[in-house]
């Protein structure tokens, strides 16, 4: 609980990712539109962006109020994860083992830590998935509305109809697998899930496609024409965001490996197991882990916070290996004049803590950053709060201020030199450069952006990798902002985020 909830304010250092889940809701708050600064993520997660409004209420905007959110979630999952396990294998053991691994695993306890709608969808997940292991009408209904609640937070949780499949087929908490005839593959319980998941998920993104059309439709173009995710001289996506590719499973193999050595080797050996026969509930933990994996092994866009919804599910994997293996085997040794006793369990688990401790900590110490709390700071002591700023959107959300983002004004990246003329049309203050937004992009394309604001515009203000520039007092004739041209040397128009 303490490593969820200590300094969320500099730890991790704020990403940008987390403004474009996280300005709608302070918007909406503020000033009672949700798409004041040109976003439209409320279309992809509609829960996690309500979830926020009564906290924004309460505890004023700001990303790591929301963040709060998210440490408040994945201290649930724990609980949850704790109860799922004793109830899928009878063993206090093996939930004890599995809820220790996910606790201190550096993946989960990032994405706990982050506005980012990862930790609010792995626990849905998990207590939806906790009450189908528990059976009967009430529960299954239960388990059908937070698994559309987890779908609801981003719809790339729709893999968890397989592991729900499997659980209420092979039958909940049995410790022996239920042998299912052919006849029983049509699942009744499974049917009446499915109509409770889909009558929830359609009620709600059917509200939201009456409401806006336009802007539902343009969401989710987005996400099945592939423009957005395919680099130049690349084979078209199959379809949108995802493909079938070599290369896409050599990444996923390389993030588990690379984030998560221990729990990935262990979640093989116990996917080895299954083969040879294995509880029902290691059948669904292994259904989990491979319907997630194999979903996120088709998208093209795969950071590692999108594998955190399966890390429960290699935890318990893992917890089943290390114990059936390890769990009555010890080591002895003499320590003065006493005997210890170890079990080989208790030593292998000591050491994955120790050392996913240490990464986080390590990583404290290395990446903590105050420079959007001395932005804000910057802000409240020398802008009116009725002026209009325009930058990331990450920057923007604790502001008092009114903000929009730079392809949230046009759709054409043009808009990014925000010209004078577009600057007081839009009654904008104060432009926000991001070195860590831009500078990339800037130096790809090799754009000039950054030197044209520092030509067109005053200087009020350089805080580490942000620069502050102020749109009064410029000169007369400043100069014209270049064409910002993709590689291919056609004009680069903007399409919304991979998030």
């Amino acid at each position: 609980m303490f490593l969820r909830l200590y300094d969320l304010q500099n730890y991790p250092m704020i990403l940008p990712d987390e403004g474009l889940w996280t300005f709608s809701p302070k918007n909406y708050v503020a000033f009672g539109d949700w798409f004041l600064g040109g976003r439209w993520h409320l279309f992809r997660s509609p829960m996690f962006h309500f979830l926020q409004i009564p906290v924004i209420y309460i505890a004023g905007y700001g990303i790591v109020q929301v963040r709060f959110v998210s440490a408040i979630f994945g201290i649930l999952s724990l609980i949850g994860l704790y109860l799922l396990a004793k109830n899928l294998f009878d063993s206090k053991r093996i939930a004890t083992i599995s809820t220790l691994l996910f606790g201190f695993s550096a993946v989960s306890l990032q994405i706990s830590r982050t506005a980012l709608v990862e930790s609010t969808q792995t626990c849905f997940l998990i207590w939806g998935f906790y009450f189908l292991s528990r059976q009967g009408f009430r529960n299954i209904t239960l388990g059908g509305v937070l698994l559309a609640f987890a779908c609801l937070t981003k719809l790339n949780a729709v893999y968890c109809l397989l592991p729900a499949y499997v659980l209420l087929l092979i039958g909940g908490s049995l410790n022996n697998v239920k042998r299912p005839s052919l006849t029983s593959l049509i699942n009744p319980k499974f049917i009446g899930l499915l109509l409770i998941f889909l009558t929830i998920i359609v009620a709600v993104h059917g509200t939201l496609y009456f409401q806006h059309p336009d802007k539902y439709i343009e969401t989710y173009r987005f996400e099945l024409d592939g423009a957005g995710f395919t680099a130049e001289g690349e084979d078209p996506p199959v379809t949108g965001r995802f493909a079938i590719r070599p290369s896409l499973i050599n990444d996923s193999i390389k993030h588990l490996l690379t984030n998560m050595p221990f729990l990935t080797l262990f979640s093989i050996l116990a996917l080895l197991e299954c083969l040879v026969g294995a509880s029902a509930g290691g059948i669904f933990s292994a259904a989990w882990f491979i319907g997630g994996s194999a979903f996120n092994m088709l998208q093209i866009y795969q950071p590692i916070r999108y594998y955190g919804p399966i890390v429960p599910a290699m935890c318990l994997l893992s917890a089943i290996v290390i114990e059936k293996r390890w769990g009555t085997e010890a080591i002895q040794f003499r320590l003065l004049k006493h005997t210890m006793r170890v079990s080989l369990a208790s030593l292998i688990i000591s050491m994955i803590v120790i050392l996913n401790v240490g990464r986080v900590t390590q990583n404290y110490v290395r990446t903590r950053d105050h420079t959007p709390f001395l932005v804000t700071q910057w802000f409240n002591e020398n802008a009116a709060s009725e002026s209009i700023v325009i930058g990331a959107d990450y920057l923007l959300v604790p502001l008092k201020q009114k903000g929009l983002t730079f392809y949230g004004v046009e759709k054409d990246f043009e808009t990014l030199f925000l010209d004078r003329e577009t600057a007081h049309r839009l009654n904008i203050e104060y432009v926000i450069f991001d070195e860590r937004e831009w500078g990339s992009y800037c130096r790809e394309q090799n754009n000039g952006f950054e030197a044209y604001l520092q030509d067109q515009y005053t200087l009020a203000k350089k805080i580490n990798y942000v620069s502050i520039f102020s749109i009064e007092n410029t000169a007369e004739d400043p100069p014209q902002p270049p064409e910002i041209r993709g590689a291919s040397g056609v004009s680069v128009t903007n399409e919304p985020e991979h998030n």
